[in-house]
């Protein structure tokens, strides 16, 4: 998991004309923020968290209000996308949905054993 970590954020810059290869060499620039940090003393991040975060103009304030009927929304908004797909299907085709999904619901309750992982 963490190879395919490694290998994402390395491809990412490569969107952007950066080579690859230096999202994967970051000995230099640590090497940079350490003898920054050995001359100013800790300030370095004070100064980044200030820059970057503190004075920075370029926000969006958010408010996020809970909603009291999400759930009973979601579950009727499910009722109705079976109910539209059911009516598009035969009855052989709405079984054969029902013995898969009885097929499948059988197979993710079975133990699993070390040979299969």
């Amino acid at each position: 998991l963490r190879g395919m970590e490694i290998f994402l954020s390395a491809l990412a810059k490569w969107n952007y004309d950066i080579s690859p290869k230096d999202a994967l060499v970051y000995e230099d620039a640590l090497k940079l923020l350490k003898e920054e940090i050995d001359k100013t003393g800790s300030s370095t991040f004070q100064q980044l968290i200030h820059d970057s975060l503190l004075g920075n103009n370029h926000r969006v304030v958010m408010e996020l209000f809970p909603s009291t009927t999400l759930e009973a929304d979601q579950v009727q908004d499910t009722k109705i996308q079976i109910t539209r797909a059911k009516s598009k299907m035969s009855d052989s085709e709405y079984q054969h949905i029902i013995d898969e999904a009885a097929k499948l619901k059988k197979l993710q309750d079975t133990e699993e054993t070390p040979e299969i992982i």
